[in-house]
């Protein structure tokens, strides 16, 4: 999905070449960039894909943002240097960044029919950031300033630092300093995948609320690198010491005070579910009409509400102590 190996021995387009047989045999359920392979055509979630032609069967979902692109065709029909990603992560939340792609090699094996071929190919690694909306949003439930937030960037979980939550059972992330003064969050598989397919009901690709509750505690360690400086090792020596003394994870202060901003973007969550509607906050961020002066202008409005709320509930609790 976000890591794809692309070997350079599959055919162009990653229909199979008669001329070549892998020790995986005839019966192997995944092939090309990892797709699971069914009669003739893969399935690439939103779309299925006709390797033998090397199109899909269907339009693009993102053909009106490319209009320069055929709408059906595979990887800009550039495959040696480009992917077909599923596209399914909640764009109203993040956006591409950045790709990196990482070479990789193996040497001729017994699986070669030649026996001289070297197998190679890249990883690609997309890098997201958040967008205007879900950073104005991040920074009303966790007090984090947005020009903060603006310098995340947001990761599959990958390389030597990954968070151990598991992701059949909802899985977690881990923030962290990163490079040219950013901040990392790494988020385990789940969140890069779609309902009901390798994380069953934990799959949370496109699930703009899941992604908004698990960023609104991670966006919160921005400020404990900033308290506790941007040096890696220091800083995850500094959580090990106090995860120590609190006796477990969720016991540190620091992890207590992360979750502050979760459980106000809970609160807010369902004070507009009960005053605006349900799922309306979901709605106003999945609705593709909606720019982003929209949706900051609309949560503007509804955080005014919601503070109003909040007076008038301590108000209230004080008249009765009185």
């Amino acid at each position: 999905m976000q890591y794809v190996l692309f070997p350079s021995y599959s055919n162009t387009f990653g229909s199979s070449l008669n001329t070549r047989s892998f020790s995986a045999g005839s019966g192997f359920r995944f092939g090309f960039n990892g797709k699971e392979n069914f009669d003739n055509y893969q399935d690439y979630g939103f779309r299925i894909y006709y390797p033998s032609l090397g199109k899909f069967l269907s339009v693009d979902p993102l053909t009106k943002v490319y209009p320069w692109f055929s709408s059906f065709h595979f990887a800009g029909n550039t495959p040696i240097q480009a992917i077909d990603l599923e596209g399914a992560e909640p764009k109203s939340v993040v956006s591409e960044k950045y790709r990196t792609n990482l070479p990789w090699s193996l040497p001729p094996s017994g699986d070669d029919p030649e026996g001289t071929e070297e197998i190679s190919g890249s990883i690609v690694i997309v890098t997201y950031k958040f967008t205007k909306g879900s950073t104005h949003l991040l920074s009303l439930v966790s007090g984090i300033a947005k020009g903060e937030i603006s310098r995340a960037e947001i990761r599959v979980n990958g390389g030597g630092i990954l968070p151990t939550y598991d992701p059949n059972t909802g899985g977690g992330g881990i923030t962290f300093p990163g490079k040219n003064n950013t901040y990392r969050i790494n988020l385990t598989a789940n969140y890069f995948d779609k309902l009901n397919n390798k994380f069953g009901d934990y799959g949370y690709q496109d699930n703009v609320i899941a992604w908004l509750d698990m960023m609104s505690h991670e966006i919160g360690h921005v400020e404990d690198i900033q308290e506790i400086g941007k040096d890696k090792v220091g800083y995850f020596m500094q959580f090990a010491k106090e995860y120590a003394k609190a006796g477990s994870h969720a016991n540190s202060w620091r992890e207590k005070r992360a979750e502050i901003g979760r459980t106000t973007f809970r609160s807010f969550n369902s004070f507009v579910n009960s005053y605006y509607g349900q799922d309306k906050l979901k709605a106003l961020f999945e609705n593709k009409n909606n720019s982003d002066k929209d949706i900051v202008e609309r949560l503007d409005q509804w955080w005014r509400q919601y503070q109003k709320k909040i007076e008038t509930d301590t108000k209230v609790e004080e008249t009765k102590k009185e």
